[in-house]
């Protein structure tokens, strides 16, 4: 048995062995180990997944070109909803995507939005340019179809409009943030950009609004923010939930200002995204 040890001051003070059983038997020193063991765990099997992914990548680069982009996005589609099982994110989807390609519109709260999205439909994303440079992931997403946007750049923009346009053109819908960027938590949407809404309203695509709405705030991630960090910190997290909203389809019309239109894929976001977060499938 220990006998406790007197300090130089001659104050009684817990032997070392006493503190370090203390604190295993600290509930939150012992979630704090799960989590790093969870992190680690999680991190090996994402990068084995990644492995796996860009194989099937590569090879759907291999079918025919009518229906390589549709192969790459029901790739892209089976990948994200795996990387979610292995980030411990449980999606949780009220309502449907209408058959036929759509633009998909979305506030932006987290780098897991994509993800989110890209699991329940095939898409074509359209991501920030600085994903590109993103090692190995930056390969990955351009091999299954993602489109690259640099902000600022209307060139940029341009070439990725007629990305968009072809892709909708055989068939696979797309996938866009029209605020451009991440949002901080609870400072609501951000303004939107017009470029994807102009090419719904000149081709009479439908636009699909939908609401991303996490249960925990440390899901936010503003794009300022380091990735690393928020990114262990997800795959250390016992469950990120994470609630879909989609709303009904925004058919162009005739004669429909493109500002009325933008504004009512707005307004549509806002409303879905302004009840209750519904957690009946997580009461468990």
């Amino acid at each position: 048995m220990n006998a406790p040890a007197l300090s130089s001051a001659g104050v009684v003070t817990n032997p070392p062995s006493r503190d370090r059983n203390r604190r295993h038997h600290d509930p939150r020193f012992s979630e704090e180990r799960h989590s790093h063991v969870r992190a680690v765990l999680r991190g090996v099997s994402v990068v084995g997944t990644g492995l796996e992914v860009a194989g099937r990548a590569f090879a759907a680069l291999d079918t025919p070109p009518v229906i390589r982009r549709r192969a790459r996005a029901l790739t892209l589609q089976t990948a994200c909803a795996q990387a979610l099982v292995l980030h411990g994110v449980d999606v949780a989807c009220r309502g449907l995507f209408p058959s036929g390609p759509v633009v998909v519109v979305a506030n932006h709260v987290s780098w897991l939005d994509p993800l989110v999205v890209a699991s329940l439909l095939p898409v074509t994303p359209i991501a920030k340019h600085e994903v590109r440079r993103w090692p190995f992931v930056g390969s990955l997403c351009a091999s299954l179809g993602c489109m690259f946007v640099e902000r600022g750049s209307a060139s940029s923009g341009a070439m990725v409009l007629r990305s968009a346009r072809a892709a909708l053109a055989e068939g696979v819908s797309v996938l866009g943030f029209p605020e451009g960027t991440t949002r901080a938590f609870g400072t609501g949407l951000g303004p939107f950009h017009r470029g994807l809404f102009g090419l719904a309203h000149r081709l009479r695509v439908p636009v699909v609004p939908v609401s991303i709405r996490y249960d925990d705030r440390d899901a936010h991630w503003v794009g300022d923010d380091s990735f690393a960090p928020h990114w262990y910190g997800v795959v250390g997290r016992k469950k990120t939930r994470v609630e879909v909203r989609i709303g009904s389809p925004l058919r162009p019309l005739d004669g429909t200002p493109l500002g009325r239109f933008v504004a009512d894929a707005r307004h549509a976001i806002e409303s879905l995204g302004s009840d209750e977060l519904s957690l009946t499938r997580w009461a468990a």
